[in-house]
């Protein structure tokens, strides 16, 4: 479908990319280091306040992008959203553990866009991301990697 292809690529580009780069190095700089107890707080701030937001964007850029009213938008976010974000805690909860803990804070949206195609498959939301607008949000996501990586925080254990 290239029409869903060309909006999952946009919402790539101008929101996921940009936003993870920025919230990502803003959860480091706050909270910096790789100790269990900044992995569970970086992961319970992930998942109780960025899943969230990031779903309800999602939702709403999708809708708009194919035309929706704010009522459909709205119906959608509030049929959807609880089972998206409740479903994605099976997946995301590990992954950002890994994440949090080891992975360098340069590399981090790497690793979430490399583990967002096997984590569809455990989701009970509708999401068919296509794999061209994957990959165009995986080059756009490592080159906002190389530029923030001169300010980036190195680990502290």
């Amino acid at each position: 479908d290239v029409a869903r292809t060309a909006r999952m690529a946009t919402f790539g580009l101008l929101w996921h990319g940009p936003s993870g780069h920025y919230f990502y190095g803003f959860l480091d700089r706050m909270l910096p280091g790789t100790s269990m107890q900044t992995v569970f707080q970086k992961v319970g701030i992930d998942q109780i306040a960025w899943n969230p937001i990031f779903g309800v964007v999602f939702f709403t850029s999708l809708g708009l992008m194919e035309g929706k009213s704010t009522d459909q938008i709205q119906d959608k976010i509030k049929a959807d959203l609880p089972t998206a974000v409740t479903g994605s805690w099976a997946y995301w909860v590990p992954a950002h553990f890994v994440n949090f803990r080891f992975i360098p804070g340069e590399q981090r949206l790497l690793y979430i866009n490399g583990a967002r195609p096997r984590r569809r498959s455990f989701s009970r939301a509708p999401r068919r991301a296509t794999r061209p607008a994957a990959g165009m949000q995986i080059m756009y996501n490592i080159f906002l990697s190389f530029l923030g990586n001169k300010d980036a925080p190195k680990d502290a254990k």
